[in-house]
C-alpha cells in the first residue's frame, strides 16, 4: 500500500488547508507549551484527523470506482461530519 503524504494533496482543499492552519498553529505554540508531551498531544490529533480524512477519500475512491453492482460501503459519523467540513454543503436543502 502506498504511503499518502500531505504535501502530496490538493492544496485547494478546504480540509487540508485546515489542516495545514492546525500544524502552523502548532508549530508557532510550540516554544510556550509547558511540556514536550502537550506538542506531541497536539501533533497526534493532527495525525489523527488526517488519517480519518485520507481513510473516507479511500471510501470515496472505492465507490467512484464501483461498476453496475453497489457494494455497501461503512461511513461512520465521524465520516458524514467529515464530508460536512470538506464539501460546501447547503445546509437548505436538507
Amino acid at each position: 500500500m502506498q504511503k499518502t503524504r500531505l504535501q502530496d494533496l490538493d492544496p485547494n482543499l478546504p480540509y487540508i488547508q485546515a489542516v495545514n492552519r492546525y500544524l502552523d498553529d502548532a508549530i508557532e505554540e510550540a516554544p510556550i507549551l509547558e511540556t514536550t508531551t502537550q506538542l506531541r498531544d497536539k501533533l497526534e490529533n493532527i495525525a489523527q484527523q488526517i488519517n480519518r480524512f485520507l481513510e473516507f477519500q479511500g471510501k470515496v475512491k472505492q465507490l467512484a470506482n464501483e461498476e453496475e453492482k453497489p457494494q455497501r460501503i461503512d461511513i461512520t459519523l465521524d465520516d458524514l461530519k467529515l464530508i460536512q467540513e470538506v464539501l460546501p454543503i447547503n445546509n437548505n436543502l436538507f
